[in-house]
């Protein structure tokens, strides 16, 4: 006859014990035990006897832990909530892989061995110490805040959860694993009386079977203050400057101050970022240049500002502000830590502001081009990057960044090759790209400015190596002030009022792409803008180069007049 779990004889008398978990026997005035009188006098009503004593003794612990459990759900520290919802998380997730893992039905001989873990399982046996093992690893591979005692996968259950752990959520976490193996047990034991298996004993594994999807993962209780930490150094975004991450800082305030750091991102709702939104818009403009508001929340801040009148941020501001939360939830969204975003489109249906960039006027273009040999004397990069710009629409950083070997020959067409490299970032999918080379480009002789380049230094080598700066970032910041100050100086330009900007050239670009009648996928092709998203453009190669050059060849600007100081003499 196999063994039946808690049954014991002591005096000639049997008796059902059972030990009882540490997490509630302050139910149980503190016992370390319980001891039923089986009343029986054989051993085989005994062990039916201990089966029916076992079932009540279920029921009691069931129903002391739902009370338990609720107690901590309604506690008012929300610490304590996030920590208990975060483990039972994990340990569901833990169980429902370890039902899958089990492989059809046990066999009848396994049933002494199951009654004998079952036993063990129940008393929390010393013998049992892979339960504390399996809650230290799943601590570190979640990444729990918890304190791990050291050598602790080693230790006998008991130990980790009364000697060796200052950190009572291991305590807990223990108990929950011991829960789930208990569980695996009785759904075993289940399987072979014939059942499917899937009926639970525990109510914390209530949901979860193996013909059901999976349970929501730990990782889907992650807080407010987890997320935007993980957010803030994630090592994808580590090339960004430090200016893109200082936007952020006003909108992580406002969703910490208003939701708290604890507050569970999957339960941040459209009415907590309306009122984050709201918040911002009463922020001050220029709040880091006013100490009055040092040192104040942003409720204090929108206070003091509506009192003293002070101008608040701009409508663009505003509308980075919610671009930034908005994308904050789209990075948690890609990470699998949330699977809606609540923050898009909150400002759908305002007044966008006019756009501050507009092409060159061609007086304009006429002025620049006029001076730009005496400015860019002795520096071809300052020569060749308005040209280049104006001639084919690339950004300024994909300028500055061109190598040798970056202009060459694809589909018998000589393009500029825009790929996302260690040193050069892309703004976006779609800037990758081949880019024909005008053919106003080849008669100023850039083709020859290439080959002299490759001559000097090789196909890696910058094609533009006098441009100021070792990164991406610094030599289009450097160039960026020293071109605005250049054309500031110019007639017709009315200093740094005259709404243009190197990026102007981009914008001049896209008005002659217009004018030339060029088909809009090969102008999105060309400039590197973003598609439509049409299911249509998820077909085919794309438009070739040489098809490319076909447009470029028509994109042009009447009136414009080059002076002849730009061109080479010793042209390609």
């Amino acid at each position: 006859m196999s063994k039946t779990p808690g049954l014991v004889i002591k005096g000639g008398a049997y008796y059902y014990r059972r030990g009882v978990p540490e997490d509630i026997r302050p139910a149980f005035k503190n016992k370390r035990e319980v001891w039923i009188t089986l009343r029986a006098s054989d051993r085989r009503q005994a062990s039916e006897a201990a089966r029916a004593a076992a079932a009540e003794v279920d029921r009691q612990f069931r129903a002391v832990r739902q009370k338990v459990d609720s107690a901590l759900h309604d506690a008012p520290s929300e610490a304590a909530i996030v920590a208990d919802t975060t483990m039972q998380s994990i340990v569901q997730d833990y169980f429902y892989r370890l039902e899958k893992a089990t492989v059809g039905y046990p066999e009848q001989t396994d049933r002494d061995n199951l009654d004998v873990e079952l036993g063990q399982l129940l008393e929390g046996d010393a013998a049992v110490p892979h339960v504390s093992s399996i809650a230290v690893r799943l601590a570190e591979e979640n990444e729990l805040p918890i304190s791990l005692p050291v050598q602790s996968r080693s230790l006998p259950l008991q130990r980790v959860a009364t000697e060796q752990s200052s950190d009572r959520s291991l305590v807990r976490l223990v108990e929950l694993v011991r829960r789930a193996e208990i569980e695996h047990v009785k759904r075993r034991l289940d399987r072979l009386e014939g059942e499917d298996g899937d009926k639970p004993h525990d109510p914390l594994f209530s949901s979860v079977s193996t013909i059901l999807p999976p349970p929501p993962k730990a990782r889907m209780r992650s807080t407010l203050g987890e997320a935007i930490h993980r957010f803030e150094t994630d090592p994808t975004r580590a090339d960004l400057s430090e200016a893109a991450a200082q936007k952020y800082i006003l909108p992580f305030r406002a969703l910490r101050e208003l939701l708290g750091e604890d507050k569970i991102l999957a339960d941040i709702d459209r009415a907590d970022c309306v009122e984050a939104f709201e918040l911002l818009s009463m922020i001050p403009a220029n709040i880091k240049k006013k100490r009055k508001y040092d040192g104040l929340s942003l409720r204090e801040t929108a206070a003091l500002s509506q009192e003293t009148n002070d101008q608040r941020i701009s409508a663009t501001t505003l509308r980075n502000h919610a671009h930034h939360i908005s994308s904050f939830f789209n990075w948690a969204i890609r990470k699998g830590i949330l699977t809606a975003n609540p923050a898009t489109r909150m400002t759908v249906g305002a007044k966008g502001a006019p756009s501050t960039r507009k092409p060159f006027a061609l007086s304009q273009l006429n002025t620049l081009f006029a001076a730009l040999s005496k400015w860019s004397e002795g520096f071809a990069g300052k020569k060749w990057s308005p040209l280049i710009a104006l001639f084919s629409g690339m950004r300024l950083g994909e300028i500055a960044t061109l190598r040798v070997n970056d202009v060459r020959t694809i589909d018998d067409t000589i393009c500029f090759v825009l790929v996302e490299t260690e040193e050069r970032r892309l703004k976006t999918p779609g800037a990758t790209r081949n880019v024909p080379v005008h053919p106003e480009l080849v008669r100023l002789g850039l083709l020859r400015h290439v080959e002299v380049r490759r001559d000097e230094s090789g196909d890696s080598a910058r094609l533009f190596p006098d441009l100021a700066g070792d990164t991406q970032r610094q030599i289009v910041d450097v160039f960026q002030k020293r071109f605005s100050y250049f054309i500031s100086r110019l007639p017709g330009f009315d200093g740094r009022g005259a709404g243009v900007s190197f990026h102007s050239f981009r914008h001049s670009f896209r008005d002659a792409l217009r004018e030339a009648g060029v088909p809009i996928d090969a102008t999105r092709t060309l400039g590197g803008w973003a598609r439509s998203g049409g299911v249509e453009e998820r077909y085919g190669q794309g438009t070739r180069p040489a098809t490319l050059a076909k447009w470029m060849d028509k994109v042009s600007y009447p009136g414009l007049a080059l002076p002849a100081a730009l061109y080479d003499q010793r042209r390609s």
